[in-house]
């Protein structure tokens, strides 16, 4: 309740008339779980409500907190007025103050038993035990982690694994208010309600959302105005930055070699959230806010940092961990462990094979090339309808496919494309059709740029 008196009340009783408008009719009990604040304040604000003519009880009920309660004339006209300025329909925001409180100070301690059961696990061997531990350090701090190393050699799967290393459940707000605006911050596409949550006693705040600490990777298509407080012009909301919905938690990069520009970006956004933990952002109608941010920017790119990263972020960099190809040794025990760890024995003179295939074509060791064998082998059986096997024949013949070498059957005359695709078949007329150029004056076809004659279309 004393979050809930920071807030404007003119804030909250527009909730409560666009709550009402979209629902039709509730009750003061239903009002108070809708806007996850305490039953008394609503009845405070529905009392100053109904004496300035806004709401009214349905007729026929007179026990004041079970009743119905409605939009009178006026107050439908101001619930659409207050759904035109601002669509947010959800629980109660907490205050910039509250926010700060929450994520201001010291990063809370990460749970050591997440990040043992993460080294544990890891990535199934594909780091070495230094390399882990340096991670594992960095997770726990604010800054910038890099991973770089040739293509397949595990860095995706080390990225999506990271989440258990984050440790506890965050607190995040369903939206925070600035001045009159709300800014939305909870997104069901980046956060996973925890089991936590729902063990929180009767008291707590339920505007605020417990969930299992953020790993947002971020898509291609990413722009600077991802990481700014960004209105929906049709929804007519404000929606937090990508690196505020990550506060606790990271920040995920993958394939920087292959975002032109990006690194320019990092070096323009993320310099005042490394160094002081917070940042400045623009508020469409009001100053500018700062708000803070604990948390981790994780980079993985195919090539080393001075290659892809200004000075001003290469001086940033917490951690940088090269994930190279793996040695004969470090490969035969990866493709075993691999092999025990699902369920199957390692074929005799799998690895052998593997090694010198990979030596003959010139490519590097890498986990990724016998996960996409076995996962080719599964799809041919399945395709086959017959029992998995994963023995040393099916992924030699997965290599085949993998690397395009397939061959026609014998006794075929037409040759096989450069990556075993079936060569093109010859044209044909059908006994019995219908020429449709004897018929017809050839007319063009024009489709956006391409032009097509019925040649083409035969």
């Amino acid at each position: 309740a004393s979050g809930v008196a920071g807030l404007q009340p003119k804030l909250l009783r527009d909730l409560i008339l666009k709550h009402l408008y979209s629902a039709g009719a509730c009750t003061l009990a239903s009002l108070a779980r809708r806007l996850a604040i305490p039953l008394d304040i609503v009845v405070k604000h529905i009392d100053f409500m109904r004496l300035g003519g806004l709401v009214e009880p349905l007729a026929g009920e007179f026990h004041y907190a079970d009743s119905s309660w409605v939009l009178t004339r006026t107050g439908r006209g101001r619930g659409a007025d207050a759904l035109a300025r601002c669509g947010y329909t959800g629980p109660a925001p907490v205050s910039l103050d509250e926010y700060a409180l929450q994520f201001g100070g010291d990063l809370p301690t990460r749970g050591a038993a997440s990040l043992t059961r993460w080294k544990d696990e890891l990535a199934e061997g594909v780091l070495r035990p230094e390399q882990v531990e340096t991670i594992a350090s960095a997770i726990l701090g604010r800054g910038v982690l890099y991973l770089w190393g040739p293509p397949g050699s595990g860095k995706s799967h080390l990225l999506r694994s990271m989440r258990q290393a984050l440790g506890d459940p965050v607190p995040v707000p369903y939206a925070i208010a600035i001045g009159d605006a709300l800014v939305e911050v909870f997104d069901p596409a980046f956060h996973r309600v925890s089991a936590h949550d729902a063990d929180r006693l009767p008291g707590s705040d339920r505007r605020w959302v417990w969930c299992d600490p953020p790993a947002i990777a971020l898509p291609h298509a990413v722009g600077p105005d991802d990481f700014e407080i960004r209105l929906d012009h049709w929804g007519r909301r404000l929606h937090a930055p990508l690196q505020i919905k990550a506060n606790r938690g990271l920040v995920i990069v993958d394939d920087l070699d292959r975002r032109p520009g990006f690194g320019q970006l990092l070096s323009d956004r993320w310099r005042d959230l490394v160094d002081r933990g917070c940042d400045t952002y623009g508020v469409p109608g009001h100053a500018p806010v700062e708000l803070p941010w604990h948390g981790q920017v994780v980079l993985a790119s195919s090539l080393p940092p001075e290659q892809s990263l200004d000075e001003s972020v290469l001086r940033r960099l917490s951690c940088r961990v090269e994930i190279a190809a793996m040695r004969p040794a470090e490969y035969q025990a990866f493709v075993e462990r691999f092999y025990r760890t699902h369920g199957h024995p390692c074929p005799e003179g799998l690895v052998s094979w593997l090694i010198e295939q990979h030596r003959s074509l010139g490519l590097p060791c890498v986990p990724g090339t016998i996960m996409q064998l076995i996962r080719i082998a599964i799809d041919r059986a399945r395709y086959r309808s017959e029992p998995t096997d994963l023995g040393l024949p099916a992924l030699e013949h997965a290599w085949q496919i993998h690397r395009g070498l397939v061959s026609r059957e014998a006794g075929a005359s037409e040759p096989v494309g450069p990556h075993g695709t079936i060569a093109a078949l010859p044209s044909r007329r059908i006994t019995g059709s219908i020429d449709v150029r004897a018929q017809q004056p050839v007319q063009a076809l024009r489709v956006r740029t391409a032009t097509y004659s019925s040649d083409d279309l035969r």
